[in-house]
């Protein structure tokens, strides 16, 4: 009788821990929402994390940025832009400051960050 009751108890504790677990996991799972686009008209300034940022010259060689090859030109962490045009994973701006300023190219959404 105590065998029963005590393997009874483990049973419902792996469940009740289970399904805490199931919870605690459900919960720190995060959606990503995409990255809200500065619509077009709008300034901002570029950011990716690195020194310096890539900006493709056309639409297709935004999304290889990084193996673009000559179809980038690079400008400085924080170079203000404008928004000429938003896409689903890109924009196209234009250059408004620094020395590639009044070049126009295209970067991925999430690199233009409003202005502060």
């Amino acid at each position: 009788m105590y065998m029963r009751w005590l393997r009874d108890i483990v049973i419902a504790v792996l469940i009740v821990g289970g399904g805490i677990y199931f919870l605690i996991a459900i919960g720190s799972t995060s959606s990503r929402a995409p990255a809200p686009q500065a619509p077009a008209g709008s300034d901002g300034k570029l950011s990716n994390g690195s020194p310096d940022i890539s900006v493709a010259i056309d639409e297709e060689a935004a999304a290889l940025t990084s193996s673009a090859g000559g179809r980038t030109f690079v400008v400085v962490e924080g170079t203000v832009v404008r928004v000429i045009e938003s896409r689903a994973t890109a924009q196209h701006v234009r250059i408004m400051s620094g020395p590639q300023k009044g070049k126009t190219g295209w970067v991925p959404s999430e690199w233009v960050k409003p202005l502060n």
